[in-house]
């Protein structure tokens, strides 16, 4: 029987000042892992930190009981390639990252965010 793979899916909608977030990751960033870019959706409860050295997803479930985060980490080395398809205007993307022996996800990209600067980052990083 073969199981089936949820594809973990994230959007984000606004852009992150770095200095606003940096405690909520101290504890997951190695020796000089900086960020460089950040996202968050509107309600501020999934986020995406974009280091130098790999990409942190923290994503929230809402169950019966309260809220469940998760960490999800993608290391650019484990990264090995990605598509971006624009759902017919330019102002939202889907990007979707595929990895080497972890789960894919799906990254919702909306609006005024620097899709440009993103994409250019995960280039620049898996190659």
């Amino acid at each position: 029987m073969s199981e089936t793979r949820v594809i973990p899916s994230v959007t984000i909608s606004k852009m992150l000042e770095i200095v606003d977030f940096k405690e909520e990751i101290k504890f997951l960033l190695m020796n000089n892992e900086e960020v460089e870019l950040a996202f968050s959706n509107n309600a501020g409860n999934d986020n995406i930190w974009f280091t130098n050295k790999r990409i942190i997803i923290y994503i929230t479930e809402s169950g019966l009981w309260g809220n469940k985060g998760t960490f999800m980490v993608l290391p650019f080395s484990k990264i090995s390639s990605f598509t971006a398809a624009t759902t017919g205007t330019y102002k939202s993307r889907d990007t979707t990252i595929y990895t080497n022996g972890i789960p894919q996800v799906i990254l919702k990209l909306y609006d005024k965010l620097p899709v440009e600067e993103i994409l250019h980052l995960l280039s620049s990083k898996i190659l």
